[in-house]
């Protein structure tokens, strides 16, 4: 089990605003700085967001920085290795991250080392024996008998203290959206837009639709670091990005 992580610090948005700031990138220029540096587009953003965390966490007061760890959850689709007809959501994740004890990175750093965590998970044996732990405590006749509306109490009770505990933040990943013929040609763009949550706070999501790359920072904060730290690394590296936000 790692360790806890820190979490983006600031005061929340009035009860009931959930800020949405969407960069539109061109994705020929997006696949052609990813394939220059030898990672995939899921790469390059995770690695964006690491060192958008890894400065705040420099950034912040003393007393935000109990956790000296910063962690992203990265999606892993689990059709690459088994075979569904299902549309539900089919995933596992990776965790990848820094510890800010060793100091701060550069960029070209933290994407290198991300590039290696997460393929290191990114295979079919390492996904079978996460699955097997996922599963396993469900196969007890203890846990059998237990009535299903406590069995669904207790998940989100694990959830939040083994799941949203040990990230900072996490990175969703729709891949490219391809719409049937017939319905592509009345859609002008397709949005994704993560669920709030308090505990992480400011999370990213990335997908493409037709030319576009598309890096939403979905934030529950009055504060906008996230957002100014992800689009200010994109730019520098060379990307044009158009950005809005709904608030």
């Amino acid at each position: 089990m790692g360790r806890p992580a820190f979490r983006v610090p600031g005061s929340y948005l009035p009860r009931g605003d959930y800020r949405i700031t969407t960069g539109h990138i061109p994705l020929a220029s997006a696949l052609q700085l990813a394939r220059s540096r030898g990672v995939t587009l899921m790469e390059l953003s995770g690695a964006v967001y690491l060192e958008a965390l890894q400065s705040i966490w420099f950034d912040a007061a003393p007393e935000d920085r109990i956790y000296d760890q910063i962690s992203v959850e990265i999606p892993i689709d689990m059709r690459r290795f088994y075979s569904t007809a299902t549309n539900r959501n089919f995933t596992l994740f990776s965790i990848v991250g820094e510890d800010m004890r060793l100091g701060r990175r550069s960029f070209d750093e933290i994407l290198e080392r991300l590039k290696y965590q997460f393929r290191l998970e990114n295979d079919e044996s390492t996904m079978a024996r996460h699955i097997t732990r996922n599963v396993h405590g469900m196969l007890h006749p203890l846990v059998r008998a237990i009535p299903l509306p406590l069995k669904d109490l207790g998940a989100k009770i694990l959830f939040f203290v083994l799941g949203e505990k040990y990230v900072s933040g996490i990175v969703t990943n729709l891949g490219a959206v391809d719409l049937p013929k017939g319905v592509a040609e009345h859609v002008v763009r397709f949005d994704l837009v993560q669920p709030p949550s308090l505990t992480t706070k400011v999370n990213l999501a990335v997908h493409s639709y037709g030319d576009d790359f598309v890096v939403t920072v979905c934030s529950l904060l009055e504060g906008t670091d996230m957002e100014r730290l992800v689009f200010k690394r994109f730019e520098s590296l060379g990307l044009e990005v158009r950005t809005e936000c709904n608030l």
